[in-house]
């Protein structure tokens, strides 16, 4: 079933605490793995996008520039492959056990826990996500980055 939820989550609840704690240790190990390829404004896109093409010479007059728009993506990754993804990049990308002092297998347990437990309100009913999530949660924007990154 395709719908468009609308999230009743409160901050007092479980999903959106755990979502938010592992966001907050993810999200930092993600943008460090990720420098280079972010920009923080303007001016530092057009300062890397001018070193990019004095570094590889690349750009041409037949270069073209494509912006590509995923609408809703956040409802559309299953689950397990959001969890292999996550795997796969502490596996390829991060060759330390731990991220402050909690494991790095505990963690793919936990989002697990996160992913499989939220729930949504719509037109009366209650649903289970079984892809994606809360486009509200920061957990989700951060594995949804990953995931496309590892595209």
């Amino acid at each position: 079933m395709d719908v468009k939820p609308m999230v009743m989550v409160t901050k007092q609840s479980a999903t959106y605490r755990l979502g938010q704690f592992i966001d907050s240790i993810l999200r930092t190990v993600i943008n460090i793995h990720r420098q280079g390829r972010m920009f923080s404004d303007g001016s530092d896109f057009l300062r890397k996008f001018h070193e990019y093409i004095d570094r590889t010479h690349r750009l041409s007059s037949k270069t073209k520039f494509v912006t590509i728009t995923i609408g809703n993506f956040y409802h559309m990754v299953p689950h397990d492959h959001m969890l292999n993804t996550l795997t796969d990049f502490f596996l390829q990308c991060y060759h330390l056990p731990c991220i402050e002092n909690i494991q790095v297998t505990k963690l793919i347990q936990l989002t697990s826990l996160f992913l499989h437990n939220n729930r949504f309100y719509y037109d009366g009913k209650i649903y289970r996500y079984r892809k994606g999530g809360p486009a509200s949660s920061g957990l989700i924007e951060t594995l949804s980055n990953i995931y496309l990154s590892r595209m």
